[in-house]
This record gives structure tokens, sequence and C-alpha cells, in this order.
């Protein structure tokens, strides 16, 4: 004989069902669709006293971010959470100097800067970074205007007048090449050749001694990265830009781009990380001490991956849909069977 299943426990088991499929309901499915584009761009801001902050590199041992200064003798160690500290005060170097361009050798922990002062030619400092920090030279080249951390023997390269220098690790300077266009930007590719960009909007490629211009690709920008991939990240102005090339940079073209602050502000700086790329900008504001320079280290959202992200989220959106229709569906047979249970 079967036992009869007291309405208690029937009502129990229907509502438990109820619940599960509450559970599987759009709200929550939804919410798991959107969740991977629920993550926003990462920005760093902080107020630098007189620093004017006007180059970007970032250290991938120390983990942070490296700002150099248009207006002192100091470089600056930016973290995540935008907690500045001094990574070199240099107060030996000529009255009024400033370290305002840097470029980083993090396997050999060197920092290369440019020396910019009112009362002597420019020169370049190399500072190691492996104890506490000190100069180990300063190298005057006139006219410099970027530097380039190199691969070794050497230790950089400087882009002067229309000049590119070597510098070795002894401080010792060179002419390696002698481009038509003033220098006013440089970087250094994966496969050690070096990109450079000219005060007539030109880019060069340098490599075994000889320069050769990039067709197909104008650069404005005064700051120049590479990323890991390859791709010459180019900034200045109100904008960036990726450029990239399939034939060794004989030829170049613009495959995304970008505003800076939403159009408001501009680069002084650009940096690869092992994951994006940052611009430096800094805007003037009113402080308890006077006009304070507040900055911004902010990821770059590109163009191209905003549509990209818009295309992802319409196809959501549609699976979204689908899962509802189909969960109306699915509740409509189970208060049917219900209904019919309780009758």
């Amino acid at each position: 004989m079967l036992t009869p299943v007291p309405s208690s426990l029937f009502h129990l088991h229907c509502r438990g069902e109820a619940m599960a499929m509450a559970a599987l309901s759009p709200p929550f499915f939804l919410f798991l669709f959107f969740l991977p584009l629920a993550g926003g761009r990462h920005v760093v801001t902080f107020n630098a006293a007189k620093l004017r902050p006007s180059s970007l590199a970032w250290d991938p041992s120390a983990q942070h971010f490296i700002v150099g200064s248009a207006a002192l003798p100091v470089v600056s160690a930016v973290s995540d959470a935008g907690v500045v500290q001094t990574l070199i005060a240099d107060p030996a170097l000529p009255a009024g100097a400033a370290l305002s361009a840097i470029a980083l050798d993090h396997r050999r922990r060197l920092l290369f800067a440019l020396v910019a002062a009112p009362t002597a030619d420019t020169a370049i400092a190399a500072y190691d970074l492996r104890h506490p920090p000190r100069r180990l030279f300063l190298t005057p080249i006139p006219s410099a205007a970027a530097i380039a951390a190199a691969s070794a023997p050497a230790a950089a390269f400087v882009a002067a007048g229309r000049r590119l220098h070597r510098v070795d690790l002894n401080g010792s300077a060179a002419v390696v090449a002698e481009l038509p266009l003033r220098l006013a930007a440089i970087a250094r590719g994966r496969d050690g050749y070096l990109l450079t960009g000219s005060s007539g909007g030109k880019l060069f490629r340098f490599d075994s001694g000889a320069a050769k211009e990039v067709l197909g690709v104008k650069v404005g920008e005064l700051c120049l990265a590479v990323r890991k991939d390859g791709a010459l990240v180019a900034a200045g102005g109100g904008r960036v830009r990726v450029l990239v090339s399939g034939d060794g940079w004989a030829e170049a073209g613009v495959r995304d781009e970008a505003v800076v602050g939403g159009g408001r502000r501009e680069a002084a700086g650009v940096a690869a990380r092992e994951r994006g790329v940052y611009v430096l900008s800094t805007a003037a504001k009113e402080g308890e001490e006077g006009e304070e320079e507040e900055v911004w280290i902010e990821e770059v959202e590109w163009d191209g991956e905003r549509e990209g992200e818009w295309v992802v989220g319409m196809v959501l959106v549609g699976l979204g849909l689908a899962y509802f229709a189909y969960w109306r569906f699915q509740m409509g047979r189970l208060i049917s069977h219900m209904n019919k249970k309780i009758a």
C-alpha cells in the first residue's frame, strides 16, 4: 500500500522547486554575464608639491612607477595606491637642475636621467638603484632632449639635436648617427633597435649604425614607449596612439588611439606595463598653501577596446534575454505542474 504524502511535505517540495528556479532567475544570470565587464581602469592620483612631473617609467622589479621632475633634481617612486616616495635626490647637480626625462634598465638596476639646468649644458646622469641610490656618472651632452635605456654593452642612447649618441657604462658618449631632422623622442624596441621621433613628425628606426625613415605614419607626440608585443605607443598633447608594423618598421600604421583624461588634459609621459599602457598627466589646482599640481597616472582605455566591450555587452544582453524567455517558459511549466498536483 502506498503511504500518502502529507500535504505539508508536498508543499515544501514544491516550494523547494520554486526556490531553485528563483535562484536561477534572470537577475542572477545577468549579474554573472556582466561581471567580466565590471572592472574599471586603474587610475593613480596624487598631489605634487612643486615637482612638475615630466616623464614616466614602470619598474617591473620594484613594482612601482618612476616619475621625473621638470623643476627639481628629484626622481620619485609612486605606488599603485598613489604613495609618493623620493627615489633619487641629487643636490650636487648644478644650481636649478632638474631630472626631467628618465629611462630605466631594470635588469641592471640602472636609472638614466636627462639633467637640465639653466647654468650648464644638458647632461646625462646614471644612478645605481641596487644600493642606496648613487650617481655613477654625469656626462654633458649639449641639446639633449630624450633618452632610452639600452641593452648591453651600451648603457643608454640619447637624442640630442639631430644626433644620436651612445653612452657606455663609464659615461663616455659617442655619436652613432645624424638624422636630417631634430630628434624629440626615443624608445628602444624589444629586439634592440631604436625608434626615434623627430620634430617634423617623422619616425625613424635606428639599427646597426643606420637610421631609416618609417613610412606610412607621422608622430607629433613627444613621449614614446614600446609594449611587450612590440607595438609602439606614442603620447603627446591630448592623445595616445598605438603604432604597429608587420615588416620590421619599414612601414607602420595606427592600430588604436585614445584621448587623455577625457580630452581635458595633456600627456607628459607614457609607460608600458605588464598589462596595459599608462599615461602621466597633470593639472593645476588651488590647495591650502596656494596653487598645487594634481597628477594622474592612468591606464589608457583604447577606443577599439571600448567598441569591443560594447559588442560583448550586446551579445551578453542577447544571451540574457534568451535566458529570460527560457526561464519564463520553465516557470510557467512549474506553476502549471504545481497547480495540477494541488488540484
